[in-house]
């Protein structure tokens, strides 16, 4: 049982941020880190800033849950930020120290944060994945009865609106099958949070995280590995889930109990045979050419549509086997030929043996091109 503030906190629970729902599961389950042991870092997602894992840690600390036994490299900060001093370390003096002779908890991280972070420290703190049986308690306790609530919808809105959970686990299996089709029942899931123009993360009223958790608890799909941060430079990180995972038999028969389901549901949507269809009429597609693999992939990721950015569509495109371009301006122009009416998948879609509209039945285009910016996709239900 939960006790204390955390049991509270149960009580009209509002739905959680995405990312705060990764961190908890994967510290929850150490073995979905592939290094021996956390990193701050660990616990980030796709984006997120310092700032957010401030607002993260603050909470695991009013929620009761702590770090299992933190320690800070000391040799390893010195070697990278030597002789770095700032004027406010005096604030966070006593926390600081305890970090520094490594006797320092969860509180110290938090009271020392803005000082920490402007001398790179936070890097360099680790702690187990094994968890205290306390610590594993209050997590099993509250992030099942966190989940409990999210797969009966009866958690609270508080500024946004989300899908329920069937819709939910509805679109999280739909991209589960596209994949499969390619790589079988066994890969590495990569999704990438939408993003403005400007790579902010942006509303969307899907829940990534939340649906993979539930997934995983259903016994859908088998997690092994998840990760965030990539083994490349800053400039050369995909912002982005990474999640190792097997597909079950359970989670098989649902994908195909549901690829029947939606035929057709949508403006545009692939059938259960795999081939592209109009508002239910199938379109004569040549499946294999870079501006058919171009708009599945945009479909399966996208199969409510939204703006997707160049930089996210870049992405997505690398992962499913494209060579990278060379700059933003050869991307940009990539994606247009691919995705635009004149010149990507509505010059070449045909439906019987006449150019496919651009336009759902509501009269609104289903592409529209945001110059410098992305693709605007408005692919609504029928």
């Amino acid at each position: 049982m939960v006790k204390g503030d955390a049991a509270k906190s149960l009580e009209n629970l509002p739905y959680f941020e995405d990312y705060e729902v990764y961190a908890l599961w994967k510290y929850l389950n150490g073995n979905l880190t592939g290094r021996p042991v956390f990193q701050l870092v660990d616990l980030l997602g796709p984006g997120n800033s310092y700032l957010s894992l401030y607002v993260l840690l603050h909470n695991l600390n009013q929620w009761g849950i702590t770090l299992e036994n933190p320690t800070f490299d000391r040799k390893g900060h010195r070697w990278f930020y030597k002789k770095h001093r700032t004027k406010k370390e005096s604030e966070a003096k006593n926390s600081l120290n305890n970090i520094y002779k490594n006797k320092f908890n969860l509180v110290d991280i938090v009271a020392a944060f803005p000082v920490a972070q402007q001398q790179r420290m936070l890097a360099w703190i680790e702690f187990k994945k094994e968890l205290s049986d306390s610590n594993r308690q209050i997590l099993n306790s509250f992030l099942g009865r966190y989940m409990d609530l999210f797969v009966h919808d009866q958690l609270k809105l508080r500024e946004k609106s989300f899908y329920t959970f069937e819709r939910q686990i509805e679109k999280l299996l739909m991209l589960l099958r596209e994949r499969s089709k390619d790589f079988g029942k066994e890969f590495v899931f990569e999704y990438a949070p939408p993003r403005d123009e400007d790579g902010l993360s942006i509303y969307s009223p899907f829940l990534f995280t939340h649906s993979m958790v539930a997934a995983s608890t259903l016994g859908l799909v088998k997690v092994t590995e998840a990760w965030v941060q990539d083994e490349a430079p800053p400039k050369r990180q995909r912002h982005s889930y990474k999640i190792r995972l097997t597909i079950t038999e359970v989670g098989s028969e649902k994908i195909n109990e549901l690829a029947e389901k939606v035929v057709g549901k949508r403006t545009i949507m692939k059938n259960s045979d795999g081939l592209f269809t109009y508002r239910g009429a199938p379109l004569n597609v040549t499946l294999g050419t870079n501006y058919a693999r171009a708009f599945d992939i945009l479909l399966s990721d996208f199969p409510q549509g939204g703006f997707v950015p160049y930089d996210v569509l870049e992405n997505l495109l690398i992962q499913n086997g494209f060579e990278p371009s060379k700059n933003n301006e050869q991307r940009n122009k990539r994606i247009n030929n691919l995705l635009s009416v004149d010149q990507g998948f509505f010059r070449y879609a045909k439906l019987n043996n006449k150019k496919l509209p651009n336009s759902a039945a509501d009269g609104k285009s289903i592409i529209h091109i945001r110059r410098g910016k992305g693709i605007e996709f408005y692919n609504p239900e029928i």
